[in-house]
């Protein structure tokens, strides 16, 4: 995951504009990733109600049911859940194009 992460963050060659919230990190970061990939209802009927619209499908998972799955994965892989979160958060910071300041 970690290589992963670095190869996104490598392909990031502008700011997005977006600040970094040092209160959102990792936690709420990593919750945002796994909403922004994981819908509750079957692809088929959401593609279907947001294309006959024109628009791109909201998640329809909430940041507790996140923050519930990811506890869940680093449990079931052996992995400590802030570093998990940590992995998703910077994975999320990637994609968006949101500069995390070094710590």
């Amino acid at each position: 995951m970690t290589i992963t992460v670095q190869v996104l963050l490598a392909q990031i060659d502008q700011d997005s504009g977006e600040q970094f919230i040092p209160t959102r990190y990792p936690y709420t970061y990593a919750a945002d990733f796994l909403r922004s990939n994981a819908y509750v209802v079957p692809l088929e009927v959401r593609d279907a109600h947001w294309a006959a619209r024109g628009e791109l499908a909201p998640s329809l998972m909430s940041r507790a049911q996140a923050s519930g799955l990811r506890r869940a994965w680093a449990e079931s892989v052996g992995m400590a859940d802030d570093e998990l979160a940590a992995v998703l958060a910077d994975a999320f910071l990637a994609l968006n194009r949101i500069q995390k300041p070094e710590i």
